[in-house]
């Protein structure tokens, strides 16, 4: 069960890696050729390690791969017939022995007729299909942009401390009694006396 979830978590990794639009259609590319292959012989081995070597969205390409291998199959009538066009021509056959007595090149499978021109039709797809999703990846990439792109506000405007600031204007009516002010320095406020008026007599 531990294993499991972290078989788990390592695909979560994996699919959350950061990728441009030019890996996006590069995984695809590669995910499409490393899915249109048979499997065990020796030319998907080393698609796998061209995959596992150049810096590409693994997550998608797993996925691509996943997803063509399982339609490879209705396929193989016209990569068989590509293999075979190309191993029967009579002008390939000295190059086809030539090459067989190689090392390794018996491993490669590329006298089976549908490993031949899976990667034949596989490579002539890559090609196309770069451009492709590299133009619909770049226009996704626009528009994501544009919907997340945050308006700037204007800064709000701050006081300036060192500008001078104008003395308040008082108005004394000319009538007004001005009382001295209370000293407070002492802690005790003392009140002014009242202000008497004399009184006039009715004579």
């Amino acid at each position: 069960m531990w294993w499991l979830w972290k078989q788990v978590k390592l695909i979560r990794g994996i699919w959350k890696q950061p990728a441009d639009p030019p890996q996006w259609a590069l995984s695809v590319a590669l995910g499409m050729l490393l899915g249109l292959i048979p499997k065990g012989n020796l030319t998907a081995v080393a698609v796998t390690i061209l995959v596992l070597s150049i810096r590409v969205h693994l997550g998608a390409t797993l996925l691509v791969a996943l997803a063509v291998s399982f339609v490879a199959g209705w396929l193989d009538p016209l990569t068989g017939a590509v293999g075979n066009l190309l191993l029967g021509a009579p002008s390939l056959r000295p190059f086809w022995e030539r090459l067989h007595r190689l090392p390794l090149v018996p491993w490669l499978r590329w006298n089976n007729t549908v490993v031949l021109g899976s990667l034949v039709v596989g490579g002539a797809s890559t090609v196309p299909l770069y451009h492709i999703v590299l133009r619909v990846a770049r226009r996704w990439s626009s528009n994501a942009r544009s919907t997340d792109r945050v308006l700037a506000l204007p800064a709000p405007t701050q006081l300036s401390t060192t500008e001078p600031r104008e003395p308040l204007e008082t108005c004394v009516s000319p009538n007004a009694v001005l009382l001295p002010l209370p000293d407070v320095s002492s802690g005790l406020v003392e009140t002014p006396p009242p202000v008497r008026r004399p009184v006039r007599r009715a004579g």
